[in-house]
């Protein structure tokens, strides 16, 4: 899994939901700013009902999260 590949076609996938007037998500502009952020936060909501209906599932996507995230944080020390 390459998160950063996930990121970039979740932007292209919401930017348009995003940017509306009134978009449940104008709390993700802030200072922290970034698309691949805004992205990670837009796909959590979204999956979020998902998620909690099938713990197994919850707990696949998790591990894979957590997996790249340890291997991402290993490469940079």
């Amino acid at each position: 899994m390459d998160i950063k590949a996930l990121l970039d076609a979740a932007w292209e996938l919401y930017v348009d939901e995003i940017f509306t007037d009134n978009s449940e998500y104008m709390d993700l502009f802030d200072e922290d700013f970034t698309t691949h952020i805004v992205a990670a936060r837009v796909m959590g909501r979204k999956m979020q009902n998902i998620l909690n209906r099938d713990a197994h599932l919850k707990t696949i996507i998790t591990n894979e999260l957590k997996k790249e995230l340890d291997e991402k944080a290993a490469s940079k020390s």
